[in-house]
């Protein structure tokens, strides 16, 4: 049944501490949740779950917390968002991907790590939603991620959420150099400037898919010397009808180097 067309996020969700910070990125988050139709339930790709094939759905009918970080400070251990799952929307994800000759099963051996449940309490503190994650696929190449996003965008008519977690920056190594030789409030590296403008002119430009590509930028080893923080963006850009406007959320560069820009379709 139609509900309405639900966006499609993507969500650079920084340090765990966001979780528990208060600032322009967090009011940001909560105005763009305040303003879209509440879901009906949320789909989450997030860059702490990598897996080897086959492509992996949560299914437990209550997703647990998982705090997969370490050396923050207690409060953060604390935090709990325990929220209901839908397994009878995972299977009707997984029969949808199955279809298109995706390899996939469903699973109840994870829940919501970091990637997702730091945004989402940020956005949606209730925790009355349903949540559901979705794996990265090993090995993967940035068409197979743009095509699993292609085939889940019909899910948004139904109401559901799907949202990709990672960063358009992130290198962990040099955004702690900045921190421990205390700089991290410095004024951003040029490279992280250079590499945040280019996406951002990319998706106002109304050409998503040439992020396809971005591998081939200049930027892009230093900017993602591991890709899995940039790769949900491929399923989110693979998720837009091509009708649809690119909408900044928020933008900012934390820790030096760290690019927090969040961006949805129109809604």
């Amino acid at each position: 049944m139609y509900v309405s067309l639900q966006p499609v996020v993507f969500v650079s969700h920084g340090s765990p501490m966001e979780a528990i910070e208060k600032g322009k990125y967090q009011a940001d988050l909560k105005k763009f949740a305040d303003n879209i139709e509440p879901p009906k339930a949320i789909l989450s790709i997030s860059a702490h779950w990598e897996r080897s094939i086959p492509i992996l759905i949560t299914s437990s009918k209550i997703q647990k917390t998982i705090h997969d970080f370490y050396g923050f400070p207690e409060e953060l251990y604390q935090l709990d968002y325990s929220v209901p799952g839908l397994p009878k929307l995972a299977k009707e994800i997984a029969f949808a991907l199955k279809k298109h000759d995706f390899n996939v099963q469903l699973t109840a051996r994870w829940g919501l790590d970091h990637g997702t449940w730091v945004p989402l309490m940020i956005m949606f503190p209730e925790k009355n939603i349903p949540v559901l994650q979705l794996s990265i696929p090993i090995p993967r190449t940035e068409e197979e991620l743009f095509q699993i996003g292609r085939v889940l965008r019909q899910f948004r008519e139904r109401g559901i959420l799907i949202m990709g977690s990672g960063g358009v920056t992130h290198n962990l190594s040099l955004a702690m150099m900045n921190v421990v030789s205390g700089n991290s409030s410095k004024k951003p590296d040029s490279w992280a400037e250079e590499f945040d403008r280019w996406v951002k002119e990319t998706l106002e430009t109304n050409q998503p898919e040439t992020l396809l590509k971005a591998s081939n930028h200049p930027l892009f080893r230093i900017a993602a010397p591991t890709t899995e923080h940039f790769d949900p963006i491929y399923f989110v850009i693979g998720a837009l009808y091509g009708h649809e406007g690119i909408r900044t959320v928020h933008e900012s560069i934390k820790y030096g180097n760290l690019s927090m820009r969040t961006f949805a379709s129109e809604y």
